[in-house]
Parts: structure tokens; C-alpha cells; sequence
């Protein structure tokens, strides 16, 4: 396969991802449960929740946005994109482990599993198309020498001896 194919397959499975990814969280506000139900998940905050309602909701924002950039710089080919979505995913990970009970509607929990399919072989990707690497290689290259921690060390500066 090409590189130019590589990367144009890389930026139709970010397409679809976050489209998907849009869905979702639009979903995720049009709760259609009713108000007693709605009522008593947000007083219990879910069944084993070790979170409050709000940590989980700031966690779960922190998060979008996180893995919104990570979609938004890999579709550019930025080097550390990769590393973004990892982060991304360890985030998920606790949140995960604090959340508790989930309550969604079937369609809302089917676009999920359709993002989470076409976001892990986007990663994929990122991670071992070749032609995909090597533009993440380039604009590596490009912004090395720019970061401002990998420039040379200020000298250390000490004051004057006897004085």
C-alpha cells in the first residue's frame, strides 16, 4: 500500500470515528429515560460508584477533550498525537474504575461500539502503518529543534565568590 493511501485511510477512519464520536455524545444529553429514573441514577450515582456525580462529569469532559485533540492532531499527522490518544486511554481507564453504573439507550450504546471500533484501528494505524509513521516521523523532524525543552540548557549562573 502507498503512503498517500496509508494516510488517506488513517483520515477517513478519523473521519468516521468522530463522527460517530459526535453521535454519541450528542446521545449521551438526549436521555430518554424517564424523570423518576433519571432521578434516582443521579442520586445513586451508580452502583458501586466510588466518584460523585460531578468528578465523574469532569473527569468525563477532561477526557473528550483529551481524546477530541488526539483525533484532531493525528488527522494532521502530529507526532505526539499517539501519545494523546494513550493518555486518552488511561484516563478512560480510571474513569472506568470510578464511574459506577452506565445507563444508555441502545442506539446510543451501538454508536459507541461503532466509534470505539473505528478509534482502535485508527490507533492501529498511528501506531504501525508505515506510511502513516513516516509522515509522524517527518513532522517530528520538522518541530524537533522548536520545542522548548529540547533546546540547549540555560548555563547555570552563580554569584560572585567573596562578594
Amino acid at each position: 500500500m502507498s503512503k498517500k493511501r496509508d494516510v488517506d485511510n488513517l483520515r477517513a477512519l478519523l473521519l468516521l470515528s468522530g463522527a460517530t464520536l459526535a453521535i454519541a455524545v450528542f446521545l449521551s444529553f438526549q436521555t430518554t429515560l424517564g424523570t423518576e429514573t433519571q432521578q434516582r441514577f443521579r442520586e445513586a450515582g451508580g452502583i458501586d460508584a466510588v466518584a460523585t456525580a460531578a468528578t465523574s462529569m469532569y473527569l468525563w469532559l477532561s477526557w473528550l477533550a483529551l481524546y477530541v485533540l488526539a483525533h484532531v492532531l493525528a488527522f494532521s499527522l502530529v507526532w505526539f498525537s499517539r501519545y494523546l490518544f494513550l493518555a486518552s486511554f488511561a484516563i478512560e481507564i480510571g474513569m472506568t474504575a470510578v464511574g459506577g453504573l452506565i445507563v444508555v439507550t441502545p442506539l446510543e450504546n451501538t454508536m459507541w461500539t461503532v466509534h470505539t471500533m473505528l478509534a482502535t484501528f485508527a490507533i492501529g494505524m498511528l501506531f504501525f502503518s508505515p506510511g502513516v509513521r513516516s509522515g509522524t516521523r517527518k513532522d517530528y523532524a520538522a518541530t524537533s529543534g522548536k520545542l522548548p525543552l529540547s533546546g540547549p540548557a540555560s548555563p547555570a549562573v552563580y554569584p560572585p565568590e567573596g562578594g
